[in-house]
């Protein structure tokens, strides 16, 4: 993330949320307030950013002509069913609940607490000050109000003890809680990831946790797209490094407490949640649900 700079990655990603939703005839996610929050002016520069990535593109993809087939190719495989899946996930959880806390690792210009019709859902979302601070901003443009239910947490992850931090905005341990680290992992270091869980495995016992993280023995598996999304979000002082073995993953997440409920992989993102539409899912990108065993 560049310097005071909110993170250009989070744009990146609610402009594909955004133009999917407005866009696409048959959607796999619907975040019909993604381009309201951006605005038509950050919509239409995101856009040109993207066009202007293509022109100095020094690397070739039949597949890639215009910046709406950049997005198809590169970024919404990602995006659309990772958020998907999660929301899902965290809908199932709430019907089960009398009341729960939801905790959005990494929130970005998530939309979801202005989306949710479920009154036991309490919303945590924590992210780089620099985003928190461009969000809360965006949000007083907009004249949005915050719901009664959602928490804005600043917090920097690599310093900053996650727990910690939510005791002091109210989180309660004793409530059943549902985690979503997405598109976090990719930007850590091994042992900033293990912390992370280790850090939120200590927040909530019996708690759900649902994460995307890049398979390193996959990785080989798409040496082109992988390596064109390093270059991207290199440039904007967002380095992709956090890649880890699934085998070595879930030892870690057992040694916080974490037991695998699903490991959602390329053929089942496909199957399950892209079907026939013309996006391919990334082979080595998994999705993760794990339980907080304890009680």
């Amino acid at each position: 993330m560049l310097k005071k700079q909110p993170s250009i990655t989070a744009k990146f990603c609610t402009f594909a949320r955004a133009h999917h939703s407005n866009c696409a005839k048959e959607k796999i996610y619907d975040d019909y307030l993604a381009f309201d929050f951006l605005g038509k002016e950050e919509y239409e520069t995101i856009r040109d950013s993207i066009i202007k990535i293509l022109n100095d593109q020094s690397w070739q993809i039949p597949e890639i002509e215009t910046w709406d087939e950049f997005l198809d190719e590169l970024i919404s495989p990602i995006i659309l069913t990772r958020i998907k899946y999660a929301e899902e996930k965290l809908l199932q959880y709430a019907s089960t609940k009398p009341k729960i806390q939801y905790v959005i690792c990494g929130a970005g210009l998530d939309t979801f607490a202005f989306r949710n019709e479920k009154e036991n859902i309490e919303i945590y979302e924590l992210d780089h000050p620099n985003t928190h601070a461009y969000k809360l901003e965006r949000m007083k443009q907009l004249e949005w109000n915050i719901p009664g239910n959602t928490h804005y947490i600043p917090i920097d992850f690599e310093k900053e003890n996650v727990r910690d931090t939510l005791l002091k905005e109210g989180f309660r341990e004793e409530t059943p809680t549902f985690i979503t680290i997405l598109g976090v992992t990719y930007y850590l270091e091994r042992a900033a990831i293990v912390k992370m869980f280790e850090d939120v495995s200590k927040a909530a016992k019996g708690s759900f946790l649902v994460f995307d993280y890049m398979d390193k023995a996959l990785i080989k598996e798409e040496p082109v797209r992988m390596q064109i999304l390093k270059e991207i979000t290199g440039t904007v002082g967002e380095q992709m490094k956090g890649e880890m073995f699934q085998e070595d993953l879930l030892q870690e997440l057992a040694k916080c407490g974490y037991m695998a409920e699903e490991v959602f992989e390329a053929r089942d993102i496909q199957e399950g949640l892209i079907g026939k539409r013309k996006l391919n899912a990334y082979k080595n990108i998994n999705f993760v649900t794990v339980k907080r065993t304890g009680t």
